[in-house]
This record gives structure tokens, C-alpha cells and sequence, in this order.
């Protein structure tokens, strides 16, 4: 931090934001602490490091934060890499053309949840292939492979490309994959959410209407049937999450800085 004297620090991790506050209060650095708030939730975590400007999802939440640290907060939409946009017309005629079957499966880079359950229900199901992303979890990656008619990936660089090629996302936790996949037009359903900030996440994104929450297997199942289809329920998906990105956050944030500078 001292040999690169930066005009500001961005974080995209609660705990970065945190240590950026711990080394401002050091007198390490007095650069202005923006944080990134990449979840549906502000929780705690996020809020402890005492930065100057909160970027959130939505401006609902960006008042909540304001109320709660007394610091500005904006919201302009999730902070999510142009190449996972897709083009809905492309998306479908791909539908269309009977590219429906391939459900990703989410568990973070850690590889966490019940996954080994939510792959064999889906594997079971007709019409449907599972490919799980198992992240840095090479145990999980073997098990996931030996279940039938299921695909275990691992650590992956190509996140646009595998989301152009699926028709929706399980997903449980409620991160970056899946704003990721609400940006390329994808619908997601939040099923078993993690433990710790997971569960109220996905209720917020249930409660925002911009996934499909289900409590088990059987339900799991229905879902992603409807929404690997086209049809309402998954058009009306599909628009809510797109409506989230609705101003480019790193614009927002250069011109915040650049009404704050000296």
C-alpha cells in the first residue's frame, strides 16, 4: 500500500474492506475506501471497515447502508464482466432449437453445499444434464463424475461461455455466479443455500423475484423444468434480473471519485 500510493482502493470482499479500514486507521494509507458490495444482503461483514462509498446491487439496499453507516452509498447494479452479457435474442433461439438441457450447477470456488443430492436429482430427471462446478474441490469433482449422466468440472476460466451454453443455473448461495448469470440472461434457482450469509441472500434474491427458491428435491426438479423452457415464468425471470443492470458501476464510481478528489 505504500509503495503503490493508489488514489483509492476497491474492494469486492467484505474482509478486504475490513483490512483496508484496519490499515487506514494504521495510518498506512488515507486513500478513499470504496466497497463493493457483491451480495443481495449488506451485511455486517461488509460494513466493518469504515469506507467512504458503498456500491451496491440496488438503491434499496444503498439506503439501508447509507442509514446504517451514515457514509454515501450509490446502486448502480452488480459489478459483473461485459462478457457474460448475451444478447436475449440469441438466447432464445438457442432455447428454440432444443438447447435446454444443460443446468449448471454452482457451488463456489470452495466447492461447498450438498451437492452430491441436488446432481443426482437432477441427473434423474428426463431431458436434463447436470454439470457441476466444483471449483478447487477435487474430491467433490470425483464424486460428482461417478454419479450417471452427470458432467464434473473444475476450476474454470471460460464462465461466459459455459453460461452461454446452459439453460439455467442452481445455484446456492446467492454470489457472483449468480449475478453472473442473471447478466447473461439465464434463470437461476437457489436450492439448499450454505450456511452463514447463503441462506438470508437467497431470500432476498426470492423475495426480489429475481431467482426461483425450492425447499426440496422434488421441487427443484419442476422448477428447472419450467425454466429451461421458454415460457412466462422463465421470461419474467429472465427480465427482472436483467433490469438490475442498469448503470455500469465502475463509471459510477470514477465519477464519485472524481466529485470527491482533493
Amino acid at each position: 500500500m505504500r509503495d503503490f500510493a493508489p488514489t483509492a482502493v476497491v474492494s469486492t470482499f467484505h474482509l478486504a474492506g475490513q483490512a483496508v479500514g484496519e490499515l487506514r486507521r494504521r495510518g498506512v494509507t488515507d486513500a478513499p475506501s470504496i466497497v463493493v458490495i457483491t451480495e443481495m444482503v449488506a451485511h455486517a461483514m461488509w460494513l466493518g471497515g469504515g469506507a467512504d462509498l458503498y456500491c451496491c446491487i440496488s438503491e434499496p439496499i444503498a439506503r439501508r447502508v447509507r442509514t446504517a453507516t451514515g457514509a454515501d452509498a450509490i446502486g448502480p447494479g452488480p459489478l459483473v464482466d461485459p462478457r457474460f452479457r448475451r444478447d436475449p435474442d440469441a438466447r432464445r433461439t438457442a432455447l428454440a432449437a432444443g438447447d435446454d438441457a444443460t443446468v449448471l450447477v454452482s457451488t463456489g470456488s470452495w466447492g461447498m453445499g450438498d451437492i452430491l443430492e441436488t446432481v443426482a436429482a437432477l441427473a434423474a430427471a428426463p431431458g436434463v444434464r447436470p454439470v457441476a462446478l466444483c471449483g478447487r474441490n477435487a474430491r467433490l469433482r470425483r464424486r460428482v463424475a461417478a454419479v450417471p449422466g452427470a458432467t464434473a468440472l473444475g476450476w474454470r476460466d471460460d464462465m461466459p461461455a459455459l453460461l452461454a451454453g446452459a439453460a439455467v443455473v442452481v445455484d446456492n448461495a446467492g454470489g457472483s455466479m449468480c449475478m453472473e448469470a442473471l447478466a447473461a440472461g439465464v434463470p437461476v434457482v437457489e436450492y439448499r443455500p450454505i450456511a452463514g450469509h447463503g441462506v438470508p441472500v437467497a431470500r432476498a434474491l426470492v423475495g426480489h423475484g429475481l431467482v426461483t427458491g425450492v425447499a426440496d428435491a422434488a421441487a427443484l426438479v419442476r422448477a428447472v423444468d419450467v425454466l429451461r423452457r421458454p415460457g412466462p415464468r422463465r421470461s419474467v425471470q429472465v427480465e427482472h434480473g436483467s433490469a438490475l443492470f442498469h448503470a455500469d458501476p465502475a463509471a459510477e464510481i470514477a465519477r464519485w471519485l472524481e466529485q470527491h478528489r482533493g
